[in-house]
């Protein structure tokens, strides 16, 4: 029997297909090109993943309130972390620990309602959040550093006093009166759904070294 050209490349094209995968991804597997890309197009569960986190990441950008900020973090994972992978492994691993980020991200900023008791994770610290009717709210908390109970060396700092919320982001600043140039307590509050963290704390809130800085979890 004798196959005419066209029929001939036909059941080239059929096998050719059939040969080799190629998944679906975030973008267009025909037109990768870099050994990352054509990693993901050639594993199934690299592609799913690829997927889903270009939807969690749009989803994200969307409700960012700084959506500046959050691409260039998923720039910098591209960059330090995806592109760095050697291995299949590699991605996939760095792919789930950027999904999981970016969903912790996503329930963190659902946050209706800042007011509460927050206890720091580590050492001994806590920090309470009640609402005013000027529409601030009243921030006091205790942090204890302990450095020789024997010799009575027990460092206590506090805080006490009323801040506007900046809605935009969820956090607020916290300077008291004594604040001068440069001295006097100053940190940053910054809320999330269950969970409060200080920041910048300058270590003028109390006794030496007392420091406020950690993450807090809601308690009440």
């Amino acid at each position: 029997m004798i196959l005419h050209k066209p029929l001939i490349l036909w059941i080239i094209f059929i096998i050719t297909s059939f040969s080799t995968t190629i998944y679906a991804a975030s973008f267009d597997c025909q037109k990768a090109t870099t050994l990352i890309e054509k990693e993901i197009c050639a594993d199934n569960e690299l592609s799913e993943l690829d997927e889903q986190l270009a939807r969690i990441y749009k989803s994200t950008l969307k409700n960012s309130v700084n959506s500046m900020l959050f691409k260039k973090q998923q720039q910098q994972w591209l960059k330090s972390k995806r592109n760095k992978c050697q291995t299949v492994a590699c991605l996939k691993l760095s792919y789930q620990v950027r999904v999981d980020s970016l969903l912790q991200t996503k329930s963190q900023k659902q946050i209706v309602n800042p007011v509460g008791k927050y206890q720091r994770k580590y050492d001994s610290a806590t920090i309470n959040i009640s609402a005013l009717v000027n529409g601030k709210l009243h921030v006091s908390g205790e942090a204890i550093l302990v450095i020789n109970v024997d010799m009575g060396d027990v460092r206590i700092g506090t805080l006490d006093g009323d801040f506007a919320l900046k809605k935009k982001d969820l956090s607020l600043h916290y300077q008291d009166d004594t604040v001068k140039d440069g001295y006097g307590c100053q940190l940053d509050i910054q809320f999330f759904a269950t969970k409060l963290q200080v920041s910048n704390d300058n270590t003028e809130c109390g006794g030496i070294n007392v420091s406020f800085n950690g993450d807090y979890q809601r308690v009440k």
